[in-house]
């Protein structure tokens, strides 16, 4: 028992800095962003300006160049703009809401195109919450592509819902509150994350693939903890990934809505394979 009580304060204290260290970064990345955002803005511009000026002969030669440079801006402003979601956070604006037809618009909306299998395990008595619709679907979306991402070969994304009662979850090393809460899981079939990394998935600008931003899964975190809910990964070979979300629940459902209050079904996209890689 004392160890692990020691062992569940140090999980705290380290939620406690990892959080802290969220909103230092994100402050200091704001403020980069901004001032980047401003530049790009003029550089776009500019090309694309010089782009609708270009005559006969300097035009064939000329405008290749022009598109990639146009490109590579519009990817750098696309990487401010993350920046900048992840510095803002964005306050949640929380209303009630069917967390059955969050998961379940969100994922099938990630999936759009890939060849992968959706397996929605979702309770129709699935417990509502007060919630930012748009931001719970943001995390959802990114958890879905996320999975996708770590089967190249197509696979089966499973998402499940329950319904928890956490009478005292600092005793389970939760930096949560007692009461009621809703579990999401979002378990993939690719190649299990390292376990020395599993602290590290959710810092700001770290990344285990070598084109990814490193902010994907540092917003999701940030967006859990305004909900004062918590999220946590495992991942073994052979067994893939599984990130766990609990966020704050009211206790009771909504209301039926037909085919969108449950789910417990599978749904395929394209071709569904065991897939590898992360």
């Amino acid at each position: 028992m004392v160890f692990r009580d020691i062992t569940d304060r140090v999980r705290l204290r380290e939620e406690v800095l990892k959080l802290k260290k969220l909103e230092s970064v994100s402050r200091l990345a704001g403020g980069i962003a901004h001032d980047f955002n401003n530049l790009l803005t003029g550089i776009i511009g500019n090309i694309e300006v010089a782009g609708q000026r270009l005559a006969p002969p300097l035009d064939a030669r000329v405008r290749p160049n022009l598109e990639k440079a146009l490109k590579a801006a519009q990817r750098a402003a696309g990487l401010t703009q993350k920046l900048l979601s992840f510095a803002k956070g964005g306050e949640p604006v929380k209303e009630t809401a069917s967390l059955v037809e969050i998961i379940r618009e969100s994922a099938e909306f990630s999936l759009t195109g890939a060849k992968i299998a959706l397996q929605l395990e979702l309770p129709a008595q699935l417990w509502a919450a007060e919630v930012d619709a748009g931001q719970i679907s943001q995390v959802i979306q990114n958890l879905v592509l996320n999975a996708v991402q770590a089967m190249p070969q197509g696979g089966v994304i499973t998402i499940s819902g329950a319904n928890l009662e956490l009478n005292a979850p600092r005793a389970a090393g939760l930096p949560l509150k007692p009461g009621p809460y809703v579990k999401i899981s979002v378990r993939d079939q690719g190649c299990a994350i390292p376990s020395d990394l599993h602290d590290k998935i959710f810092d700001p600008f770290f990344s285990t693939k070598e084109q990814g931003s490193g902010l994907g899964l540092s917003v999701i975190h940030a967006i859990v903890a305004k909900h004062c809910g918590h999220i946590e990964v495992r991942s073994k070979p052979g067994r893939g990934t599984e990130f766990t979300v609990l966020l704050p629940a009211l206790g009771l459902s909504l209301p039926a809505r037909g085919e969108n209050a449950g789910d417990k079904r599978t749904r395929n996209r394209g071709k569904a394979d065991s897939g590898h890689g992360r």
